[in-house]
């Protein structure tokens, strides 16, 4: 399998900081087998945390620019918050993957 990066496609989960290292699992799996550098959307609030950037591409939701973030964060517990999330996070992803 070639060993450079796959542009074909993008992969990406949303996750707060304390389920980060089931994540990065994925995140090396996805790497190792596919080439691919998993897009890792984070949901707790900005912060000095040490990221392993090699494996994974890191976004904080803050970054992303939702306008009803904090509305839609206090309107939903966290698995419907982060499900909330996805249909934008696919959209905003994919413009960026075809720029």
């Amino acid at each position: 399998m070639n060993k450079e990066l796959c542009n074909d496609y993008a992969v990406f989960t949303v996750t707060n900081l304390a389920y980060l290292p089931k994540a990065l699992v994925l995140a090396e799996s996805l790497l190792k087998y596919d080439q691919v550098k998993l897009h890792i959307y984070i949901i707790d609030r900005k912060r000095n945390v040490d990221l392993p950037e090699s494996c994974a591409e890191f976004i904080w939701i803050e970054d992303v620019g939702f306008a009803d973030l904090y509305e839609l964060a206090f309107k939903y517990d966290i698995t419907e918050f982060s499900t909330s999330l996805k249909p934008g996070l696919t959209l905003k992803l994919l413009e960026s993957i075809r720029k």
